[in-house]
Order: structure tokens, then sequence, then C-alpha cells
């Protein structure tokens, strides 16, 4: 199977005008922000800070398997959107950690920190 494509990957990305990349990338994420009710309400309502988002905010992350996204305790300061797949998120540490549940495409995680100073109570 192959690896998605990150837009690091893409070496000619480097040399794009800064208005293309913009166009880009509101491209690829815009859709993907949508799947959030609140980012998809500021889509309707307020487009250019969608936009503004998806230019300097967001970005691509491909994982292989088993390779933990986040862990335990670890000050949190990004929500993941998965596009592809199915994670397995475990709450808790150690033994205290609870039966893994599965997030699947189109489905968001550690919202919280977007509002909170947050430490991920689990891993992924």
């Amino acid at each position: 199977r192959r690896r998605a494509l990150n837009e690091s990957d893409i070496a000619s990305f480097r040399t794009l005008p800064e208005a293309l990349l913009e166009k880009l990338r509101i491209e690829v994420h815009a859709p993907v922000l949508q799947w959030h009710s609140l980012f998809s309400q500021l889509y309707t309502e307020e487009r250019t800070v969608i936009y503004l988002l998806c230019h300097h905010a967001l970005c691509d992350r491909t994982l292989t398997v088993s390779e933990d996204l986040f862990k335990f305790g670890v000050r949190c300061t990004r929500m993941y959107f998965l596009i592809t797949g199915t994670a397995k998120y475990t709450v808790g540490y150690g033994e205290r950690e609870e039966p893994p549940t599965d997030v699947h495409a189109r489905q968001w995680i550690s919202e919280p920190c977007l509002w909170f100073t947050w430490e991920h109570r689990g891993k992924l």
C-alpha cells in the first residue's frame, strides 16, 4: 500500500507563488474543516476565517501502522482530523487504560485544545 503524499513531499510546491499555494491549501483543507459543525458555520458566515486557517494553521500528517500520534499526559496543541483509515484511541495510562475506541475517517479528536490548556488523556 502506498503512503499518502503530504504537501512537504512535493518539492515543486516550495517554488509556487504564495497566492497559488494558498488556493491549493484551501481546496485541500476547507472540505475537511466543514465536517465539524463550528467550522462549517464559519465557512458559511466568515469564509475568510476558514481561508486563513487553511493557509496558516493546517498541515498534513501521515502515520505508519502502529505509530502513535500522541501519548497520555503530553500537552495537546493541535486538533486532528482523520482523513482515511481507522485509528485506535485508548483513554488512560498503564493499568488504568480503557479498551480502545475506533476513530474513523471524517472524525476528529483533541478538540478541547482549541478552548483550554489541555493534556492528552490517552493515546492514539
